[in-house]
């Protein structure tokens, strides 16, 4: 009996030290952009690094035309989830991820997609979003599930628009997709870091790879490959867009 006292004892305060580990836990909240978070962490530039880092923020603000724009900014594709690489990035800074406002509520109708409709998923105050349908549909309408898809389905179309011409797109048919039980979202990812990533060379990755195949954890995978005009495949997906080389190559198709 006394030997079952002292044990209960020690389980007892056991468990009230962990519970005031527990306790002790804060969590820090939102983050803001006064943490610097979205700078640059050049501190030190003799190869002249910090110009490049500026031009490119500067891209990523440039807000897109389909052509006559007067800064040249002329990069808009005719189907696209906005005009701006940083409309969707700017959570909790610059390069972020969505807004607490969503940007693309505000596109159907006025001169940024005048004659399209704001699909069903998109709210004002919900989460900015991108589109994938998992599976094609057929010619009647009915998904293909033997025919993976997967690709982005853009939101909006340059239809209408004053500096698009005639070109006349529907927008995807995302309601029929919501019935069809076929269509998927993503939310905007940071960019942060990702230029460090850019740089990484592939034998890295792969020498990575092979030595981590035994690792611990339970991390495992494979590279995904796309093929270019290269001898040979490249990796691909070492961000968030697995079809994708590179940064580069996404902030270019």
């Amino acid at each position: 009996m006394i030997k079952e006292a002292k044990r209960a004892t020690f389980l007892t305060l056991t468990m009230l030290f962990l519970a005031g580990m527990a306790l002790a836990q804060t969590d820090p909240g939102v983050q803001s952009a006064n943490r610097g978070t979205g700078a640059t962490i050049i501190t030190s530039d003799p190869n002249g690094f910090l110009p490049f880092f500026t031009d490119g923020q500067a891209r990523f603000s440039d807000v897109e035309s389909v052509s006559g724009n007067a800064a040249g900014n002329n990069g808009l594709g005719p189907r696209f989830n906005s005009n701006s690489c940083s409309s969707c990035h700017a959570q909790p800074a610059e390069g972020g991820t969505g807004a607490a406002v969503n940007p693309q509520f505000t596109f159907a109708g006025s001169s940024v997609a005048p004659k399209n409709a704001t699909p069903y998923f998109v709210t004002a105050n919900g989460p900015t979003r991108e589109a994938r349908f998992p599976f094609f549909f057929n010619a009647n309408g009915t998904v293909n599930t033997g025919n993976p898809n997967g690709g982005v389905e853009d939101l909006f179309t340059v239809s209408g628009r004053s500096d698009a011409g005639s070109c006349s797109l529907p927008q995807p048919s995302f309601s029929a997709a919501e019935q069809a039980n076929d269509i998927i979202f993503r939310i905007p990812t940071p960019t942060f870091g990702a230029g460090l990533i850019e740089n990484l060379d592939e034998s890295t990755l792969l020498n990575n790879q092979a030595n981590n195949l035994n690792n611990n954890f339970g991390i495992a995978g494979s590279f995904n490959h796309t093929a270019t005009t290269a001898p040979s495949a490249v990796l691909a997906g070492r961000r968030r867009t697995s079809r994708c080389t590179s940064l580069l190559v996404r902030l270019t198709t």
